[in-house]
């Protein structure tokens, strides 16, 4: 399922503290990304492997806005909570969904300036749509120029990425709805990890 995954989601309350945490894990420092203007975050990345890529995103203090992007505010730990999917075409992947029962909301563009001052753009479905839970991944694509992974520091490679929940049939349902799948077992907890190779070896990380 690799090949479906653009890319995850760590959230945590400081950027700072995150970058930190996740370079004393694997051994390669995160790079700062940028800001979302108006949605009250801000990002660092590093590569995963081949077009594939680790986001930590936390609440940005140098803006105010009412609600924080994907309810960041809120999380009660650093955690990875959210995943991404490839998509060429995520209207067409809204329908397909729809005509399932499956509201992802309405499709969005974003951007975000990179520090060396150019401009990085993609369209979305609506992340702060809480889809099972946070299992069902929101779909993004980032046109011609392909998403960021190339410019990003290497050295670790996403292996697998694994779920558990307390229906997993109902998340499977939609996963499968989507043409997507995701190694899901049933357990009271709700959790997401992905299996990373690193240079300080195998971790897994939730």
């Amino acid at each position: 399922m690799l090949h479906q995954i653009d890319h995850l989601l760590y959230g945590t309350h400081n950027l700072e503290e995150g970058i930190a945490r996740i370079y004393e894990l694997t051994g390669v420092k995160p790079v700062f990304g940028g800001s979302h203007p108006g949605l009250g975050t801000h990002n660092a990345l590093l590569g995963l492997g081949s077009h594939i890529y680790f986001e930590i995103i936390a609440p940005d203090p140098k803006q105010e806005v009412d609600r924080i992007w994907m309810n960041l505010d809120q999380l009660e730990k650093p955690k990875l909570f959210r995943w991404a999917a490839a998509s060429g075409n995520v209207p067409a992947v809204r329908e397909q969904g729809l005509s399932h029962g499956i509201d992802m909301g309405l499709v969005k563009s974003g951007s975000r300036y990179k520090p060396d001052g150019s401009l990085l753009e993609w369209t979305l479905s609506n992340p702060n749509v809480n889809l099972g839970d946070g299992l069902i991944p929101f779909f993004i694509d980032w046109g011609h120029k392909g998403n960021p992974t190339p410019e990003l520091p290497a050295g670790c490679t996403l292996r697998s990425l694994k779920a558990t929940h307390p229906e997993p049939e109902k998340v499977n349902s939609m996963l499968s709805a989507l043409g997507l799948s995701l190694e899901l077992d049933q357990k009271p907890e709700v959790t997401l990890t992905a299996e990373i190779m690193t240079p300080k070896g195998l971790i897994h990380l939730s």
